[in-house]
Formats: structure tokens, sequence, C-alpha cells
């Protein structure tokens, strides 16, 4: 260290490059991305998305296209209308929020959503979490169990304390340890496949980016978002049955909030 100072006298003063070294040092380990896959079963089809966090933010990448499929009464055909676009979901631990990137028809929306607990509407109740006494292991990593209700559904977790981090697949968070399975028993299940701790292969990410992609002055909330997206299917269905004979129905299935991933609260 005495040989550095040496070096710097005339130029940078020990103090100003002991700051230095310490911002640049810093930087460097902020760069060190831990990153997690899943595997995803969504209504009985198979998709797959990447979570990846550092200490105080995450970004949850969902790789799924959506089919709006639409059915005639008789069953003689199907239509169906392909979305195939990745869902990002940025939570930030130190604003407790969600911004997120998600489509209807192809076209992109912004939403911003915050979890609220909300323990007396039945339909949308959401709780803190309750850890449990179950346990199990995934990817060698002994898991505990945690239950609570998110938007009227009950979903039931496993998650790491030898990972120290609180952060989740989806939007589910908040518990003292990474979140490596989860499953609403209806509709939605998500396992961790592979673990990759402390990587720099993933510097190119970078927070402002993420912020300057889904931070927007146009950014709805997802209530608003859910009510656009039954509006926008039950207006295409609309379409559709006009160019179809009158003695031949078409209904849509979406709508029905029980045929959703998250269920449509005010």
């Amino acid at each position: 260290m005495k040989a550095i100072f040496n070096r710097t006298r005339g130029g940078i003063s020990p103090l100003v490059f002991l700051l230095l070294f310490s911002l640049n040092y810093t930087s460097v380990f902020s760069q060190k991305t831990n990153k997690v896959s899943y595997d995803i079963v969504e209504f009985n089809e198979k998709f797959e998305a990447d979570l990846y966090f550092r200490s105080d933010f995450s970004v949850f990448i969902y790789k799924k296209s959506f089919e709006a499929n639409y059915r005639f009464e008789d069953e003689s055909n199907n239509i169906k209308i392909l979305e195939k676009e990745n869902l990002i979901y940025y939570y930030s631990l130190i604003d407790k929020e969600f911004l997120i990137k998600d489509f209807i028809f192809n076209k992109k929306f912004h939403i911003k959503d915050s979890i609220i607990i909300d323990n007396l509407t039945d339909s949308c109740k959401t709780t803190d979490w309750r850890i449990t006494n179950v346990k199990k292991n995934i990817l060698g990593y002994s898991c505990n169990q945690a239950k609570r209700f998110f938007r009227g559904r009950e979903y039931t977790a496993y998650y790491t304390d030898k990972i120290p981090s609180s952060f989740g697949p989806w939007k589910l968070n908040d518990l003292p340890g990474l979140i490596l399975e989860f499953s609403n028993g209806q509709n939605l299940f998500m396992q961790a496949k592979s673990i990759e701790l402390n990587s720099s292969k993933y510097s190119k990410i970078k927070q402002d980016d993420i912020l300057d992609e889904l931070d927007s002055k146009e950014s709805i909330s997802q209530s608003e978002f859910n009510k656009i997206r039954i509006d926008r299917l039950e207006q295409r269905v609309k379409e559709m049955r006009t160019r179809l004979p009158s003695n031949i129905g078409l209904e849509i299935y979406s709508t029905n909030t029980d045929n959703v991933i998250e269920k449509f609260c005010e």
C-alpha cells in the first residue's frame, strides 16, 4: 500500500485513491448477478422463465406464447390468435413495486402494480406469508414451505434460506429465502431447474436500462389492464361473430376469472 501511495504523490492523494478504489470495487461487485431458471406449467401448457436478481431488484422474464383460443360451439373448428412475447416483471425491494410489460393481441402495455395486504375481501384476499413445518429438497437445497393468499387464491411456496434473498418468480416475494417452487393448486406451477449464483456473465443487465424500458408515463394499473384485456377479447369475439353464419355460436373462455392466472381484483 505504501508503494501505491508513493506513486500517487503529485497526482491522486491517498484518500482520493482509496475512495476511488472503494467505488470501483463496489461497482464491480454490484455487477454479480444471480439467475434461476424455472419450468412452468400453466393450464397444462409448458413454459420456461428466468429470474435475475441482485441485492435490491429482480427481473423475471416469462417466456410464453399466449393463445386466445376461440372455439365454435359445435367444436368443428378452432381459431387461435397467438401472442408470442416475453412478459417482464421488474421488482424493487426499495419501492416494493412491480413494473411489468405485458401484451394484449401483440399490443404492448406498461403496468405498475403493488401488493397490498387485504384480509377483508374474500374474493380477492391477500395475506402475509405463513411458514409451516413442511420441508422438501429442491436442487440439493433444503426448502421450507410457506402459504399465503394472493388476490383470492392460496399459494404454496418452497423457499431456501441457504440463499438469503427475498425474491421469487412472478409476483411472489418477501420470504426469508429464495423461492424455488410455488403452486396455486389450480392452474399454475413453477419449479426451479437450475441456479447460478454470483455470476459475472450477466453484467450487461443494467438497472437503468430496465427502468427505461418498463417505467413509462403511460403505465396503467393491473386492474386497468385486466379490464382492457376483457374488453379487447369481447370486442374481438363480437367482430368474429359478425363473420359467422347466424346458426353458429362462438364463446370465449378467457373472460372467466377462473380461467386466468391472476384474478381480476379492483
